[in-house]
């Protein structure tokens, strides 16, 4: 079960891999200042949807921000910013999809809004 220092990691090494892919790409050299506030904002934003939704409930929280639309969400803003060109802001939009990945593959995966809304009313 992914825990906070799991998705901080994984966030970190998710926005500095797409920052150098980037950088690849458009063929210049990353810039070490850059690089390493894009870790720690990658760290920051792999854990978002739990600063967003309280996982003091449990490790089976599952709130608007766990689920698949926001994931989703995430994705099209990270499509846009790499089309764009934006290399920092879709290196952090990538270390935040990361979350989803995750918990993705747990047991209590990743819900629809729908069911999310069911379950707190209806449970």
């Amino acid at each position: 079960m992914p825990n906070k220092t799991m998705h901080r990691a994984r966030g970190a090494n998710a926005a500095v891999e797409d920052y150098l892919a980037s950088c690849g790409e458009k063929g210049h050299p990353p810039d070490i200042v850059t690089m390493v506030a894009v870790a720690w904002l990658g760290g920051v934003a792999g854990n978002l949807p739990d600063y967003l939704d309280d996982p003091a409930r449990g490790p089976s929280h599952r709130g608007w921000a766990h689920s698949l639309e926001a994931y989703g969400f995430l994705h099209g803003l990270y499509i846009k910013a790499r089309k764009e060109g934006r290399t920092v802001e879709a290196a952090v939009l990538r270390a935040a999809m990361t979350h989803h990945e995750e918990d993705a593959q747990t047991p209590a995966g990743l819900p629809s809004l729908l069911e999310i809304l069911f379950r707190r009313f209806f449970n």
